[in-house]
């Protein structure tokens, strides 16, 4: 398994329009697991001919995955071990399918030092520039109480 590094920045560390990305792929074997961890076995997820009969071109990903991808940002980057995510309002944009090449592009579009919070703007772009998501994200400070 590889390192995980987290993070560790204060708000001080943070400014507006600041920008943090990273690479995914979506696979079968991660739209699997998805269904594995949610119980979500729709079968326009898990079946590729009925989800051609619907008029998709295979498995369609659950939308959920870019949570998981929104999720990765605020707690190994943004800003990683401070972070406490405190809402994500996402829209879904265009079907992805598994092998498709991800990126996250996470825009800080206000930062408050009184209410130690960011708010964040997310974007899941495909390597052919299909938008797949885009999300609204705040996230508050955790302290130590030591």
């Amino acid at each position: 398994m590889g390192e995980k590094r987290v993070s560790k920045l204060s708000i001080g560390d943070i400014s507006e329009g600041s920008i943090f990305e990273f690479d995914e792929q979506i696979t079968s074997g991660l739209v699997d697991a998805f269904a594995e961890m949610s119980g979500d076995y729709s079968p326009l997820h898990m079946d590729a001919q009925f989800a051609k009969v619907r008029g998709f071109n295979g498995r369609v990903a659950h939308g959920g995955i870019f949570m998981l991808f929104f999720s990765k940002a605020v707690g190994m980057m943004i800003p990683g071990e401070n972070a406490l995510l405190q809402s994500i309002k996402m829209n879904f944009l265009s079907p992805v399918y598994p092998t498709a090449d991800i990126k996250i592009v996470i825009t800080v579009t206000a930062v408050s030092e009184a209410m130690k919070t960011l708010v964040l703007k997310g974007v899941a772009i495909g390597s052919d520039d299909t938008v797949y998501c885009r999300a609204a994200i705040q996230v508050g400070f955790t302290e130590s109480s030591v």
